[in-house]
């Protein structure tokens, strides 16, 4: 028989049920039925959480002195889980709880679990009664990444309640019921038309549940798990006839769109690229959604070729913001393609498209296309974003946007990547920026004390305070880290400090407060063995010499959990020209500044009548930038003509004399002889 439940009851809660039936759950099949006692002990097969997994049986039979029948048995089984089949892909509608899977390239496997059970069963094989179990599993963190080996045994007892004997009915509402065999969620049903009609009433159905859910204001979780859940169970054509049903629906075509990236299956990205390809899907709407599917642990290749055609399609590409998160979200799926990719064609294909869509891109485009890149970080991609970092003809904030893109890619070949980057790090006539963003590359790396003596060698030479102090505040930081994944670069941190006490002294550096007038990376790690629990968290700000205003800052946070780090989300803004903004506001001679000072009227006439050059200044300019789970899955970016759109459109109220002087570039002023006035 088979134990049914109920159609809206959440994934999670059945799990533990059905870890409970499987207490008691027995399969007596042996591989020679004709052995009807013997062996003994035997080997079978059963579904359990981890899938269809193999058993190990040892059964002792108890026999009746009167009838010489089987009377009792006393079993005891193991549960080899390194023999598993069909083991469920998903076990979580969280994305991040997939996706712990960097391990400090130190361990494999987090986790190993070892189970065993033992059952007094009364009666026979094929009829019978279990009494009690008891559970045992021994749950094994190897490593813990610091000191030994962890292990937590954890016994579960079960006991049954005396009932007596009886046959109850119940009623079974579909034709299709619920039932909570073990499955994964590769498992194909072939639908009929009606079952596919059950099917779309029931998700309508559920959507309905929500949309109640929220005008009462009993927000219900649990119905929006069961909702994805369920989607997860559709083929195309159900799919295709839920989206007609809930498209022209202003309540649930939200909630279809919201539940939709959660499901993860090849169908629904072939669904998302017609609706965008048609313009059924308006850019508001298919934004979201693009960067939801971003974080599909597991992407085909078929998904993956889904997403780029959308990419490429011209429709798509005249869209700049459609486009922008379309090539972000492409990058992130290849990425974690290439984990389990068997045939690189697809990945050697893409890389080959993005290098000559790169050759002919406009200077927007080819900065989205870079960091592209980066989400993807194939090693074939190196020496486009070398040569774009090399060329001193480039504008920096695309040189630096190439040197980040490498931090996936220089891990994989550090030898062709370390040389480029520390030799811009040493060229004491390059940007501070550049040079600081090269150094943030170059520890990704974790390289060992000889890159590092280099390192602290060239700072003696430092002319710039601000590359001096973001190296030196790293240094200190990382010193006292006790993040797991740290444990490489603290030992370096630590021997890179001694140097610096030895070659000069450390108050020459002036690394103390955070100020405006250096620049920082604070890194700060800890980790705690009872609870294998720990993170860190980074600040770098990147200050110029010409400005009090940063002009970039980032935030990145690390969580380390069950022997495995988890990238959690990072976030940053740069910009340019911003101080010009300021002081054109709130400056001396800005719009917001007294008029009437002494002199003006003096110090105008004489201008009128010295050889003035004017030279227009630095517009304003920025960026910002947000990844999750080490992914960039939003970049949007302002420039000046940006900022006098917002003053048209009122979005910044200010008078019009004001918007009059925002409109004009910055005009600097260079005398040809001594103004005596001093202004």
């Amino acid at each position: 028989g088979k134990i049914y439940c109920k159609e809206n009851e959440p994934e999670y809660i059945l799990n533990i049920k059905r870890g409970i039936l499987a207490m008691f759950h027995h399969n007596f099949n042996k591989p020679d039925p004709a052995d009807k006692y013997d062996p003994r002990m035997y080997k079978n097969w059963e579904y359990g959480a981890h899938g269809l997994c193999e058993n190990l049986y040892d059964v002792e039979y108890q026999f009746s002195q009167e009838t010489h029948k089987t009377q009792a048995m006393k079993l005891s089984k193991t549960l080899n889980l390194n023999n598993c089949t069909g083991k469920p892909h998903v076990f979580s509608n969280i994305p991040g709880v997939r996706c712990l899977s960097k391990s400090c390239d130190r361990v494999e496997e987090p986790l190993k679990i070892s189970i065993s059970s033992s059952c007094n069963i009364l009666g026979q094989e094929s009829k019978f009664v279990v009494k009690t179990c008891e559970t045992t599993g021994e749950y094994i963190f190897a490593p813990t990444q610091m000191k030994g080996t962890a292990v937590t045994t954890v016994k579960q007892n079960l006991k049954f309640k005396e009932v007596k004997a009886g046959l109850e009915q119940y009623s079974i509402p579909t034709a299709n019921p619920r039932t909570l065999e073990m499955t994964g969620y590769d498992d194909h049903t072939v639908l009929t038309e009606k079952q596919k009609t059950e099917f779309v009433t029931k998700t309508l159905k559920m959507i309905d549940l929500l949309i109640k859910s929220v005008e009462k204001k009993d927000w219900k979780a649990h119905i929006f798990t069961s909702l994805v859940e369920l989607l997860r169970k559709a083929d195309e054509d159900t799919l295709s006839q839920i989206w007609d049903h809930c498209s022209s629906d202003e309540q649930r075509r939200p909630w279809l769109l919201e539940a939709l990236p959660f499901v993860y299956k090849q169908e629904v990205f072939k669904l998302i690229k017609e609706k965008i390809l048609s313009k059924d899907l308006k850019v508001n709407e298919a934004v979201p959604v693009l960067r939801g599917l971003a974080l599909t642990t597991n992407p085909t290749e078929p998904m993956c070729r889904d997403i780029s055609n959308v990419c490429f399609h011209s429709d798509v590409q005249e869209n700049e913001t459609l486009k922008k998160t379309c090539y972000l979200t492409l990058g992130a799926l290849l990425y974690e393609h290439s984990k389990i990719a068997k045939s690189p064609k697809l990945l050697h294909d893409i890389a080959l498209e993005l290098k000559n869509r790169l050759r002919i891109a406009d200077y927007q485009e080819k900065i989205i296309i870079v960091k592209t890149m980066g989400n993807f970080g194939h090693k074939t991609l190196d020496q486009p974003l070398l040569d774009i970092i090399q060329d001193n003809n480039n504008k920096l904030e695309l040189r630096v946007s190439a040197v980040y893109a490498l931090r996936r890619i220089a891990p994989q070949i550090p030898q062709k990547v370390l040389p480029v980057l520390l030799q811009i790090f040493r060229q004491v006539d390059t940007d501070g920026e550049l040079r600081m963003a090269c150094f943030v590359v170059i520890c990704d790396t974790k390289p060992g004390p000889a890159v590092f003596n280099m390192i602290v060698k060239h700072l003696y030479y430092e002319r710039t305070n601000q590359v001096r102090s973001f190296v030196v505040s790293y240094i200190r930081g990382m010193t006292k880290s006790r993040y797991p994944c740290d444990e490489k670069m603290a030992k370096t941190a630590r021997f890179a400090l001694k140097m610096l006490r030895t070659r000069f002294a450390l108050q020459r550096l002036r690394v103390g407060k955070i100020d405006f007038h250096s620049s920082k990376w604070l890194h700060l790690g800890e980790y705690s063995e009872p609870l294998q629990l720990g993170g860190s968290f980074d600040f770098q700000m990147v200050s110029t010499p010409s400005s009090f205003i940063p002009r970039a800052i980032n935030s990145k946070v690390n969580l380390h959990i069950l022997g495995k780090s988890l990238n959690l989300f990072e976030t940053g803004v740069r910009g340019e020209g911003i101080q010009e903004l300021v002081k054109r506001l709130v400056g001396p001679k800005g719009h917001y500044s007294g008029k009437n000072k002494l002199f003006d009227k003096e110090i105008r006439e004489i201008k009128k009548m010295l050889p003035i050059t004017e030279l227009e200044g630095e517009k304003t300019k920025g960026s910002f930038y947000f990844k999750v789970l080490g992914k960039e899955l939003m970049y949007n970016y302002f420039t000046y003509e940006d900022v006098k759109e917002l003053i048209e459109d009122g979005v910044i109220r200010v008078d019009n004399n004001l918007k009059d002087i925002l409109k004009k570039g910055k005009k600097n002023e260079f005398d040809k002889s001594d103004d005596s006035s001093g202004d």
